[in-house]
């Protein structure tokens, strides 16, 4: 049997096969934005590395990275992002404004926070356009850093589901 590919508007949250979401994405200096045809999705860009996995870990912006193309490149496999980033450590969380190069180093990791606000459990194709406003240099670090295939834990809930047997 085939995966059944459909689109955000007809999706539900037990969704099976595989969605995919067409979006912008624009990881700013003081905010992330993400939108696609069903949802609208904005929170502070805001990031905390994770050494232990949080006893209580947030449904919406807590990421574990389980295996896929950035897991050696990744400095850290769990994060938060956004206003979990906040909560967990208010004072000394990382700012995109805190480094240059933070647009493209932080930008998978937010990317995929913002995909944990969706409630669909199914694997997600996503086709984005992101924004860049210094493109130069960091144009390619950029490509290269969003491209690829993921595996992810939101919340304790792995996606894609494990029981794909494409993995």
């Amino acid at each position: 049997m085939t995966d059944l590919a459909v689109n955000t508007e007809n999706a539900n949250t037990g969704q099976k096969g595989t969605l995919m979401i067409v979006a912008g994405y624009d990881l700013g200096n003081s905010s992330i934005k993400f939108v696609s045809s069903d949802r609208q999705i904005r929170f502070p860009s805001y990031l905390e590395n994770c050494y232990y996995r949080p006893t209580e870990t947030p449904t919406e912006g807590y990421v574990e990275y389980l295996e896929g193309d950035a897991l050696t490149k990744l400095d850290y496999k769990q994060w938060l992002s956004g206003y979990a980033a906040y909560d967990a450590n208010p004072k000394n969380h990382l700012r995109v404004t805190d480094d240059a190069t933070a647009k493209v180093s932080q930008s998978l990791k937010h990317l995929l926070a913002v995909l944990s606000y969706y409630p669909y459990k199914a694997s997600i194709e996503l086709v984005i356009c992101a924004s860049l406003h210094e493109r130069g240099d960091l144009e390619n670090g950029l490509i290269e850093a969003l491209t690829g295939r993921h595996v992810v834990k939101f919340g304790g809930e792995v996606l894609p589901p494990r029981s794909n047997p494409s993995f």
